[in-house]
């Protein structure tokens, strides 16, 4: 209760704003980022490098008197640790249990069948002109 603005309610909500904005930001950046990863070990070591920053984000806002950043802060972590899982797939680890409690396994199983198809796939389908043949069909034309 220390903080310069504290009694203030519109400080307060800025804050409580920001941090939601820094969840969704750190949710997006951590998504593009996990997508780009290619191996479990780099998935680990980013979680460290952004678990390292966000110590030294809340220090150095404590340190300058704004305790009231330290939750943009650890809210900005939280949502890029939540994207980067989310880009990355499944990571192992602690993850594992996360998934098997929210049945996310099940999901994953789901996961290019009829019922839910690959992100690919609706690209494909997106890019396909009617009319024109498929990339299928005129790989066929060209061997014959």
């Amino acid at each position: 209760m220390n903080g310069m603005y504290m009694g203030n309610i519109f400080f307060f909500l800025l804050v409580i704003g920001l941090g939601l904005l820094a969840v969704a930001g750190g949710y997006k950046l951590g998504s593009l980022i996990g997508k780009a990863l290619g191996s479990k070990k780099v998935f680990w070591f980013v979680n460290a490098v952004v678990f390292f920053l966000v110590v030294v984000m809340t220090t150095v806002c404590y340190a300058f008197g704004v305790p009231e950043f330290m939750a943009i802060g650890v809210a900005l972590a939280g949502g890029i640790f939540a994207g980067l899982k989310e880009g990355f797939g499944n990571p192992g680890g602690l993850w594992d249990v996360h998934d098997e409690f929210f049945g996310l396994d099940e999901f994953r199983k789901l996961k290019g069948t009829q019922e839910y198809p690959d992100e690919e796939a609706k690209k494909r389908e997106l890019i396909s002109v009617p009319g024109e043949p498929s990339q299928k069909s005129s790989s066929k034309s060209k061997k014959k």
